[in-house]
C-alpha cells in the first residue's frame, strides 16, 4: 500500500542580498570574545543605528569595543576625548595587530556611532565628557569632521 504525501518538504530557502555588501568577516567575532557590559554597548549601538539610519560595520564596532574591554581602565560607557584619542591612535591597532588581523575601515564610525548611540540613549557614564567634546577629539584625531564621519563607512555598508 502506497502512502500518499499531503505535504511535500518545502525547497529550502536561500537568502539572497539585493545589494553589493561585502560579506562580513567571520575572523573579528571569533578573535573579539565581548563580556556582558560590551555586548550590550554593542546592542545598543547596533539598533540605534538601525533606528536612525546610520549605516556601521558590525565587525568595527565589535572590534573598538574588544580593544576599549581589553586596555581601559574604567567603565566602557565612560567616553572621554583621552579615551578617544588612545582608542584611535594605539587600542584599536594593537588589538589588530595581536591578532594579524587588517583594522576595519569604519573603526571612527564606529566610535562616533557608540558614542552617540550612549548619549542618546541614556546610558552615557556620568565621567564622560560632552558628547561635543568627544566628536571634536574623533575629528582632531581622525582629521575628518564629525558630518563627514558619519557619511564615511554608509556607502560601503548600505
Amino acid at each position: 500500500m502506497a502512502n500518499l504525501v499531503l505535504d511535500p518538504p518545502s525547497p529550502a530557502l536561500q537568502l539572497i542580498s539585493c545589494t553589493d555588501a561585502p560579506a562580513r568577516d567571520h575572523r573579528y567575532r571569533n578573535a573579539a570574545q565581548l563580556g556582558a557590559e560590551a555586548r550590550s554597548i554593542q546592542r545598543t549601538a547596533l539598533e540605534w543605528s538601525l533606528r536612525h539610519s546610520c549605516d556601521v560595520d558590525p565587525d568595527a564596532v565589535r572590534v573598538v569595543l574588544a580593544a576599549r574591554q581589553q586596555r581601559l581602565g574604567g567603565p566602557l560607557r565612560r567616553f572621554t576625548a583621552d579615551d578617544v584619542w588612545r582608542l584611535m591612535m594605539t587600542d584599536i591597532m594593537s588589538w589588530c595587530r595581536a591578532r594579524r588581523l587588517p583594522v576595519p575601515d569604519g573603526c571612527a564610525h564606529a566610535v562616533l556611532i557608540i558614542a552617540r548611540a550612549l548619549a542618546h540613549s541614556g546610558a552615557w557614564h556620568p565621567a564622560s565628557d560632552a558628547l561635543d567634546d568627544v566628536e571634536h577629539a574623533l575629528e582632531e584625531c581622525t582629521g575628518i569632521w564629525a558630518g563627514e564621519l558619519d557619511r564615511s563607512s554608509a556607502s560601503r555598508w548600505r
